[in-house]
């Protein structure tokens, strides 16, 4: 086998190693969100007045200044799932005592809504 060759097998093989223990760090972040009684009820149909209200609870809650760390972000967008009601067993005041993950957790569902809105049906 040449040195190519067994170079990239050993990435491909380092590559896989490192997406199974994401998806198994992802797969026990998922699991503990749920034995908080934690559940994230995105939008059923995601409008831009869906996006608008979004993006307005989280200037409200500290969101939009530019130069915030991305803690803040996430925190920004925890309290406005939470404020539009996308997330049982939560209130907003909850998100300052939560474990900073499960805040990025929510905050990477928001992100997802917001991508997926970019989505044209079909696609």
């Amino acid at each position: 086998m040449s040195d190519e060759k067994v170079r990239k097998t050993k990435a491909e093989v380092a590559i896989a190693k490192v997406t199974a223990e994401l998806a198994e760090a992802e797969r026990k972040l998922v699991e503990y969100v749920a034995s908080l009684g934690i559940v994230f009820n995105a939008p059923e149909a995601v409008t831009q007045r869906t996006l608008e209200q979004l993006m307005r609870a989280v200037r409200k809650h500290g969101g939009s200044e530019a130069d915030i760390s991305n803690f803040e972000r996430n925190g920004a967008q925890a309290r406005a799932a939470c404020e539009l009601g996308w997330i049982d067993g939560l209130t907003v005041a909850n998100v300052d005592t939560m474990h900073p993950r499960v805040v990025t957790w929510i905050a990477q569902q928001t992100n997802d809504i917001i991508v997926a809105a970019w989505e044209l049906p079909g696609e």
